[in-house]
Parts: C-alpha cells; structure tokens; sequence
C-alpha cells in the first residue's frame, strides 16, 4: 500500500488554496438550477474556466470558490449574460467521486469584504463533485435556496 502524500503546507506551515470567482447569472424566475461563469483571476486578467476544470494548483490543498460583487466584474466580462444580485452563495456539498480520503462534505460560506466563500479540501489525485447552493432574495425576503448543476474540482499531484 502506497502512503498518502505529505501534506503540501507552506514553509510557514499554512495551506495553499486557490481561488475561483463564481459568479451567478440571471435565470428565468421558474428556474429548477442556478446557472454560474467561473473565472480565475490572475494579474487582474479574469479568465474563464469550465465547470468541469477547476482544479488545484502549485500544490494547493484547498479550493475557494468566492462570489465576487457585482461591481467587481470588469465591464464587458459576461457578454449577453447578467449578473444576478437576487442570487447569494450560501453553501457547497461535495461528493468525492474517486477515493475519498474521509474529506468533509459539507461548507457554509462565510463573507470576507462583502464576497461570499466556501473553502474545500481536495486530495491530491482525487474529483469532487460540488453542488453550489445560493440563497434567492429580493430586497429583505429570502424567496428560496437555489443549487447549481455541479461543477467538479480537481487535485493535481
């Protein structure tokens, strides 16, 4: 039997975490999903990012997905699709869908300057099937939580 990998801390002892923006687009008000845009943001260029290639990076142990402001998104960046201010990240579940590591499956988002977040581990070699849950709101009255379709993220080695 192999051993598990060592843990990639940093030379300070903290973890490495990469972080996507996810940002909600607006959806007919009959919706059943929430439909996001992921980016990376690097040297303050937002690159898109397909549901299904978040990974890990550089040897990080954690993965942030964090909901940017609306006013935060370069003009221009989501095309014909509108950001959707009634739509607040709330939530992930994550499956492991290869070996599972005893990783923790459940994340409430916190907020840090206004963006909501949630931060997952991610084993190396492994795929996690996430579902986003955001909370639907006009004004003050929560209309409903909302999931996403599940992006996957991915533990480099």
């Amino acid at each position: 039997m192999t051993p598990d990998p060592a843990p990639s801390a940093a030379p300070d002892g903290s973890f490495r975490t990469i972080t996507y923006s996810v940002v909600p687009l607006v959806t007919p008000d009959d919706a059943v999903m929430q439909r996001c845009a992921y980016f990376h943001i690097q040297d303050q260029v937002w690159q898109p990012v397909a549901p299904q290639d978040l990974t890990t990076a550089y040897g990080s142990d954690f993965v942030c997905l964090e909901q940017p402001r609306g006013r935060d998104l370069p003009d221009g960046l989501l095309g014909p699709e509108r950001y959707d201010h009634e739509a607040t990240l709330f939530a992930a579940v994550a499956k492991t869908l290869t070996t599972s590591k005893g990783l923790p499956n459940t994340f409430l988002a916190s907020e840090l300057d206004g963006r909501p977040r949630v931060v997952m581990p991610v084993a190396p070699g492994s795929t996690r099937g996430v579902i986003l849950l955001f909370v639907r709101h006009r004004g003050d009255q929560v209309l409903g939580l909302v999931p996403t379709r599940d992006p996957e993220i991915k533990g480099t080695l």
